[in-house]
């Protein structure tokens, strides 16, 4: 598996695909670096898309601005409901995967700025888990239970 390098050559190459407007995390992460993400590829992307870091080399680029908004409960299901059905191991690893890890892993953290917004989320991923809510939505997903 290629190792995570940040160099200037991998950053104008997510550069590049953020621009192209490529946003989801796993596909970036398969472009530039041949593997799936980890929480470091998802902090240098959300970085450059907030132009917080490399802004020396993400100047050169148009890179469309994280939006800020807030999402609805029925869109953080589905983001869960994704993420579990293309992680099967998720679904019973609560240690490593959270809802906050789930989330930033999803570009999504940004937008779930509130303690209440971290304990409803939480609280979702909960109860999707147990399969004791949100079951109508589940159900379209071939999540491994």
């Amino acid at each position: 598996m290629p190792k995570f390098v940040r160099s200037e050559a991998t950053v104008r190459a997510i550069c590049e695909l953020l621009q192209a407007g490529v946003t989801d995390v796993h596909e970036i992460a398969h472009r530039v670096f041949g593997t799936d993400t980890n929480p470091s590829i998802s902090s240098l992307i959300r970085d450059l898309r907030s132009g917080t870091k490399w802004v020396e080399v993400s100047k050169d680029y148009q890179i469309p601005p994280l939006e800020h908004r807030n999402f609805t409960n029925a869109e953080v299901i589905n983001a869960f409901c994704r993420y579990l059905e293309a992680h099967p191991e998720a679904v019973y690893d609560t240690k490593t995967y959270t809802a906050q890890s789930i989330l930033r892993s999803m570009m999504l953290e940004q937008y779930i700025t509130t303690p209440d917004d971290r304990k409803k989320c939480a609280s979702i991923l909960t109860q999707l888990r147990k399969r004791t809510a949100y079951t109508k939505i589940s159900s379209q997903y071939n999540i491994q239970w």
